[in-house]
């Protein structure tokens, strides 16, 4: 599978390249700075640009069997964006983790309501990238938004 990852370098991005890499899929990495991708394969192609230029991020999304944004910088603006996403004619999951943590706290639930209990309300960033690639296959959450945590 064609993968392009935006916000590739960041803490989460960076772990969905390694893990879709690992995985065998082809991916694309988009960044403003190509210095920071620190992946390397022959199924890696890094592309430099600035996720705020339609004009950038269309051509490296097209051709791409799914697409996965981890912009940190993006989440001011999550809600614009969602909505962009839910009214186009693409296949899409949406994925709201909780609080980050670099290891994990351990099993995660998804797809849980607002009543859920007994939750850490705590992730781990590679739990969160396993779980972004396996929606690239796994057609459960098409076209709905998941939240995830421990």
């Amino acid at each position: 599978m064609n993968i392009t990852v935006f916000g590739a370098t960041g803490a989460i991005g960076s772990l969905v390249v390694e893990q879709a890499l690992a995985d065998g899929h082809q991916v694309t990495a988009f960044t403003r700075d190509t210095s920071r991708v620190t992946a390397r394969h022959d199924r890696l192609e890094i592309v430099a640009g600035d996720v705020t230029d339609p004009g950038a991020c269309l051509p490296t999304a097209r051709g791409a069997d799914a697409v996965v944004v981890a912009l940190r910088a993006a989440y001011a603006d999550h809600g614009r964006q969602e909505h962009v996403v839910e009214e186009s004619d693409l296949d899409w999951t949406i994925v709201r983790p909780s609080a980050f943590t670099d290891r994990s706290p351990g099993p995660f639930r998804h797809g849980f309501d607002g009543s859920a209990q007994g939750m850490l309300l705590k992730i781990g960033r590679s739990d969160v990238a396993a779980f972004l690639l396996a929606q690239v296959q796994d057609g459960t959450y098409l076209g709905r938004t998941v939240s995830v945590s421990a």
